[in-house]
């Protein structure tokens, strides 16, 4: 084991970044160079990793895919101990399904041919002799590389070791533009920083499964995205770093997981919620710029912040009558809310997971949620208890939502996969797959015989509830990813998408007619019509909500500010009167908005 340790002589680590590109509609990410810098520190530091400068390689802001290949291809060839290659900058999903990591040169709309598929990464591993293989990758949908190693490289238990560890398999994160100039990526940092500190009472060596326990508590308790991780015993036990640690004074202990929620109310009402979740994108989730506060607020915004969450808030909906607010949460917990109070009237827990979306049925007695753990959770309100575990999506479920009537519930999910699900016999009706994409969000249209299922790969396909057949297909050509739907009383179809716009239309099961689309300047994560008038709300990364003319296509008033982190989920009271969202900051926040 000590020759494992300190011999790094035939060795090899590639460190990749992408912080800047040639095509604009990929934002920039400066913090991408400081967290080149950070891994190489860590790697050569003869206090910490102990690898000989020589050994490790900084390729920043590469281009031209086939000549990256070709190089990881030599590297990796010549690399017989540990082979480590890590990646920061954005990722998105091919057409196929595929995880693509942008490089300066990629074409937007040609990811796939301009991009690194990590099809290819996987391919230079197998082909490596190196003994062990530790692939870290800091960018959206990264959790598709253990999907991609688990059934090869990962689950192999001869010398041939591998281990990933993935920042988030949605969206990754960032601080505001306008901080990234110090800092690293808000998952390589909290990486880095546990590396250099160490772990208080942990042994003199740690390997990467000793890492990753703490790195998990660290990021869901800064409520951002969870890492994930997967590796063969050879792998995951393999010391990687020295605990600085062992060697400092004892350090406070490391803030406790959240904690076991119990219910603590009893009598709730509830009604049908806009059911709004926050979904993937192509892109860093980018927290909100500092701005300037106005001498005095806007007199027709009143804010309220309710807080409690542990993680973000991924999913807000109100009661019918608008005095109760859901949220779900990353934290794994499901919270009421009394308008009236802002107190919390109810926790409910059972998800081992996220929580990613929340909806009620039409008779306010059953919360239907869908989490990361890839259950769909039916609740009854007044005792708190879960009434169902519904189960058959392979992948988290990203989004759920009832018909008009409370007969159908139809979830969707990374599994690529949308079900229709019968409630009172808590039973699969249909399961509909369609594009080699993950579904990020279902909606019933105005009489619950259409769903619209939005795609990770750019489309929205309509389905007829009662035959389960196909419909149209809608193509959002400025589109990488659609992420959120919302349809009005009318049959209006808004459509939020990465990387920044909404495009409406005007259609119930096929539609006709796309208005030109309102442009943002960041992903949209949401967005939901007011339910009485021609505007629109939507919520982007970048932590801004701005409200639309619907019929001019002009912002209605300046953007409601105040989230410190990306909205992720919107919804407005049954009057219009209130809206919610929730963020990733960890709080829920009402807006009066008349």
């Amino acid at each position: 084991m000590s020759g494992d340790i300190h011999d790094h002589s035939g060795s090899r680590a590639v460190l990749i970044g992408t912080s800047e590109y040639s095509d604009r509609r990929f934002p920039p990410i400066p913090a991408v160079v400081n967290s080149l810098r950070g891994m190489s520190e860590v790697l050569t530091d003869p206090g910490l990793c102990g690898w000989p400068e020589d050994r490790v390689e900084v390729w920043q802001d590469p281009t031209d895919m086939r000549r990256l290949v070709q190089n990881l291809r030599r590297v990796a060839e010549e690399t017989t101990g540990v082979l480590l290659v890590y990646f920061a900058g954005h990722g998105t999903i091919t057409r196929r399904g595929q995880l693509c990591m942008i490089l300066k040169d990629t074409d937007f709309t040609d990811t796939d041919v301009t991009g690194l598929e990590f099809e290819r990464l996987r391919e230079v591993l197998l082909d490596s002799p190196a003994r062990m293989k530790i692939v870290i990758l800091d960018c959206c949908y990264s959790g598709r590389a253990i999907e991609a190693l688990s059934s090869t490289v990962v689950d192999s238990t001869d010398i041939h070791g591998a281990y990933t560890l993935t920042a988030s398999d949605h969206t990754a994160h960032v601080v505001a533009l306008d901080r990234q100039a110090d800092t690293p990526t808000s998952f390589t940092a909290e990486f880095l920083d546990l590396v250099r500190t160490g772990v208080a009472g942990g042994p003199e060596w740690l390997t990467m499964n000793d890492l990753y326990s703490h790195l998990r508590r660290r990021l869901r308790g800064r409520g951002l995205p969870a890492p994930n991780q997967r590796g063969t015993d050879t792998a995951i036990h393999n010391p990687f770093v020295r605990n600085r640690a062992v060697d400092l004074p004892p350090r406070p202990p490391e803030p406790p997981a959240p904690p076991e929620r119990t219910r603590v109310g009893r009598r709730v009402v509830l009604a049908v919620g806009l059911g709004v979740v926050a979904v993937p994108t192509a892109f860093f989730l980018v927290e909100a710029a500092r701005r300037p506060q106005s001498p005095s607020p806007t007199p027709t915004v009143n804010r309220n912040v309710l807080t409690g969450h542990t993680g973000a808030v991924n999913s807000v909906a109100f009661s019918r009558d608008g005095r109760t607010l859901a949220s779900g949460s990353a934290d794994g917990g499901i919270r009421l809310w009394d308008m009236a109070s802002g107190a919390a009237t109810a926790v409910l827990a059972g998800h081992a997971g996220a929580v990613n979306s929340v909806a009620f049925s039409p008779d306010w007695r059953t919360l239907a949620s869908g989490g990361a753990d890839g259950s769909v959770r039916l609740w009854d309100v007044t005792s708190g208890a879960a009434t169902a575990v519904l189960t058959g999506h392979t992948g988290a479920v990203n989004s759920v939502t009832f018909n008009g009537n409370g007969s159908l519930l139809a979830s969707g999910g990374a599994d690529r996969s949308a079900r229709l699900w019968r409630v009172a016999s808590r039973s699969t009706a249909a399961t509909l797959t369609d594009r080699p994409a993950i579904v990020n969000a279902v909606r019933f249209g105005t009489d619950g015989t259409v769903l619209l299922t939005a795609y990770g790969d750019g489309h929205v396909r309509f389905w007829n509830t009662g035959t389960h057949k196909k419909m149209g297909l809608l193509t959002i050509h400025s589109a990488s990813s659609v992420n959120t739907i919302s349809v009005d009383s009318r049959g209006i179809i808004a459509l939020g998408n990465s990387p920044g716009g909404v495009t409406l239309w005007d259609g119930n099961g096929e539609a006709h007619e796309e208005t030109p689309a309102l442009t943002t300047g960041s992903p949209v994560n949401a967005v939901v019509h007011h339910p009485g008038k021609r505007r629109l709300a939507v919520a982007t990364g970048d932590g801004g909500i701005q409200l639309w003319d619907t019929k001019s296509h002009k912002p209605l008033g300046p953007p409601l500010t105040g989230h410190t982190g990306g909205v992720t989920s919107l919804a407005f009271t049954p009057d219009g009167a209130t809206l919610a969202s929730g963020g990733l900051d960890r709080t829920s926040r009402l807006w009066r908005t008349g």
